[in-house]
């Protein structure tokens, strides 16, 4: 069961990913049934994702209270790390963890990505820096080793662990 979400008439890039993680941020996976999408939305993909052996995963994780989703994390990262300076000052770098599922020897991180995109390196190229500093708010958060990071492709219908 999804609660509604209001359609656009006409949906560019970066609102169509919004639309998709409040879908993924909402999905029940005790009973993941897809009865209403937003038009935007390819019941297809969210299918894909359920199949997969992620999807299994976030279902057993779910289950189990140990999925987290939509996380919000602030923290400071000195500037020389993020390439911006020559300093030890720190910069804020804040965001949203996607989801993340936790076990007893660590964390797996799971970033969603709608970019339409031909081949899964050029996400790891645009995105692994992105999942770096996720892992890092996350492992600080949590005071636990994030031990796997995961970029799920709508566009590919697939997960890329990154390394």
């Amino acid at each position: 069961y999804l609660p509604e979400i209001k359609d656009e008439v006409k949906v560019g890039g970066a609102e169509r990913g919004t639309i998709y993680h409040e879908v993924m941020e909402k999905l029940d996976y005790a009973s993941p049934e897809l009865n209403e999408l937003p038009d935007c939305v390819k019941r297809s993909d969210i299918e894909a994702f359920i199949a997969s052996g992620l999807g299994q995963e976030f279902r057993s994780a779910s289950a189990e209270g140990r999925l987290f989703r939509e996380r919000q994390f602030i923290m400071g990262v000195p500037a020389r790390e993020l390439k911006l300076a020559d300093s030890d000052e720190n910069v804020l770098v804040q965001g949203i963890i996607d989801a993340y599922i936790e076990y007893d020897d660590g964390i797996c991180l799971v970033d969603y990505k709608t970019d339409r995109v031909s081949d899964a390196h050029e996400l790891t190229d645009r995105y692994e820096s992105q999942l770096y500093y996720y892992a890092m708010a996350l492992e600080k958060m949590k005071n636990k080793k994030v031990t796997r990071k995961i970029i799920w492709s709508f566009a590919l219908g697939r997960a890329i662990e990154l390394a």
